[in-house]
């Protein structure tokens, strides 16, 4: 009589199992994938719901058995049990939900969730090749998410040695790494502006290459003792220094390779120099925040000061690398153009803006991250800092400021290459 009680749960709980092989496919239309990838995930789906009826039936059957020879009663109530299945209109998602005692199996659940991550994955900025399904707007967005491409480094990871120019704002201090040699012209006051964007502008669009070579309008290699072999340098770093283009770098791993490497050294140490007279001296924040370091006539209040911190925080937190301006107090010609790698607050709550001084050594620059071992909080430290306290004061290594702002082309370049770059990635990926 066992065996055919055994063998009648048996053939129900099989019989229950084929008439409810799972849930009806959801309506995918807003996912915008192919059939075809659709369908594989799915079939993969229907298969583990398949094993796992299968692996619910051996425990069944391991329960039965056990019911069986403890009470007679237990098995009556066990062969008595009703299994429900029912359809739950969730969000205009049909989630099949199957309830075998207290269990309950949300399937569709995770499938959807799988189907999400799966799309937002394929379709992010700059994919690794053109993803079917996806729009435009999603793989090319016309926003700072644009910025963030394969060669696109954080704040913290543009202050390294090998995201910087190789030559620094300084003449006479190291001859190797001396303006003066790496440039037709004579280093008088500084080209601080023109250094700082020149490096700005490559961490943003330059896409180095080491193993690619430079091709012609053929596509065919340009020799190296060619004429146009300069020629092409020369237009790849007037596409990215003057038009702010995104352009490809081929034959070298990093910006600090190139700037070393001559021709192309002088190539770049020209447009440092003719890109500090363009913001320098044609537009007047420069002079005009020189006068009011001087006479103090307009000194930043508490409220303007944590302003413009504020600003260049938030830019930070975006991965976004400001370049920023300031004056030493009553101090005429004490103007200076730096970019800020991070920023954290200190021991006594003051704001730490982490600077890259190119005026400096490219070892000074370098912002380090560490993780404590207690806590695993990541925190980072750096040598060149500016100190912003609560009452609006400023220092920067020691000597007070007056003034403090994001330089005025900063907007407007962000803008620029926020539209090239999406050109670019639509040639690659909107075909």
């Amino acid at each position: 009589m066992r065996f055919l009680i055994l063998f009648l749960f048996i053939f129900c709980f099989q019989s229950f199992a084929q008439d409810n092989p799972g849930a009806v496919p959801l309506n995918l239309e807003n996912y915008e994938f192919s059939a075809e990838e659709i369908n594989d995930y799915w079939n993969e789906r229907q298969n583990m719901k398949t094993n796992f009826y299968q692996r619910q039936g051996f425990v069944a059957v391991g329960n039965f058995l056990k019911n069986a020879a403890t009470s007679p009663l237990r098995l009556v109530r066990t062969i008595g049990r009703r299994h429900r299945t029912r359809d739950v209109n969730i969000t205009n998602e049909n989630i099949f939900m199957c309830r075998m005692g207290d269990e309950l199996k949300v399937y569709e659940t995770e499938f959807v969730n799988n189907v999400r991550k799966i799309k937002k994955a394929l379709c992010s900025p700059w994919p690794n090749s053109t993803a079917g399904g996806c729009s435009c707007e999603e793989v090319c967005p016309s926003d700072i998410r644009i910025l963030y491409h394969k060669n696109y480094k954080s704040p913290e990871e543009q202050s390294y040695i090998r995201n910087q120019l190789y030559f620094r704002n300084w003449s006479g201090i190291d001859e190797e790494e001396s303006f003066d040699n790496h440039s037709n012209y004579a280093l008088t006051g500084g080209f601080c502006w023109g250094h700082t964007v020149t490096t700005q502008r490559f961490n943003r669009l330059g896409f180095f290459d080491k193993n690619a070579v430079p091709l012609d309008k053929n596509g065919k290699p340009i020799p190296v003792t060619s004429k146009k072999f300069e020629q092409y340098y020369k237009d790849l770093v007037d596409d990215i220094v003057k038009h702010n283009k995104p352009r490809v770098i081929p034959g070298f791993e990093n910006l600090y390779e190139l700037s070393k490497t001559a021709p192309f050294n002088k190539i770049i140490g020209n447009r440092v120099a003719q890109l500090w007279t363009n913001n320098a001296t044609k537009n007047m924040q420069g002079a005009a925040m020189a006068i009011r370091a001087l006479t103090r006539l307009d000194d930043q209040t508490k409220s303007r000061v944590q302003k413009t911190v504020e600003d260049i925080t938030s830019r930070l937190d975006l991965g976004i690398s400001p370049a920023i301006v300031f004056n030493k107090d009553n101090k005429m010609n004490s103007g200076h153009v730096v970019k800020v790698s991070a920023h954290y607050k200190n021991e006594n709550g003051d704001t730490v803006l982490c600077i890259q001084d190119n005026g400096a050594r490219s070892s000074l620059n370098q912002v380090v991250s560490f993780e404590s071992l207690r806590t695993g909080k990541v925190s980072v430290s750096c040598s060149l800092q500016l100190i912003v306290t609560a009452d609006g004061s400023m220092k920067y290594n020691g000597s007070k400021l007056a003034q403090l702002n994001i330089v005025h082309n900063e907007d407007q370049d962000l803008k620029d290459q926020i539209k090239n770059l999406q050109l670019m990635c639509k040639r690659r990926h909107c075909q």
